[in-house]
């Protein structure tokens, strides 16, 4: 079994079971040091580091996270539930209709991206039409 990760939309994080509390401003430093899965990590030598850990059990589906750190502050976080063989169309639903049941009717909708506003920031469903990929984003202010 996948180890927990849980979305805190009050306080803005994503808390992992092993106790580490993903927030605005995590260091790489820390991140690295709580000895997390670790599927891959790029630098791209400009101030940015992507960080890929997982799967993570999040309310039942299956998700790995990229972790965006700008000058080695935790800065975006994204992740998408895996489903092999799903449509692109299908996981979208399936990502929009997951943030429906847990936080209700969304602050806003266009065509590609739900949009969930809170106090701290944004967590939203999202299709990218260039890399043709499907996620759930969360930014802060």
């Amino acid at each position: 079994m996948d180890p927990q990760a849980t979305i805190d939309a009050e306080r803005g994080t994503i808390d992992l079971e092993n106790g580490l509390s993903l927030h605005k401003g995590l260091s790489h430093a820390t991140t690295k040091a709580a000895g997390l899965p670790t599927v891959g990590e790029q630098d791209m030598k400009t101030g940015w580091v992507y960080l890929w850990i997982g799967p993570y059990d999040v309310d039942g589906n299956q998700a790995h996270f990229s972790l965006s750190f700008a000058q080695s502050a935790l800065d975006r976080i994204s992740f998408s539930f895996g489903r092999k063989g799903v449509p692109m169309e299908e996981l979208i639903r399936i990502h929009d209709e997951y943030l429906l049941g847990k936080f209700g009717p969304p602050t806003d909708r266009e065509k590609w991206i739900t949009r969930y506003v809170f106090p701290w920031g944004t967590l939203a469903s999202c299709y990218d039409l260039k890399g043709g990929s499907s996620s759930i984003i969360m930014t802060w202010t």
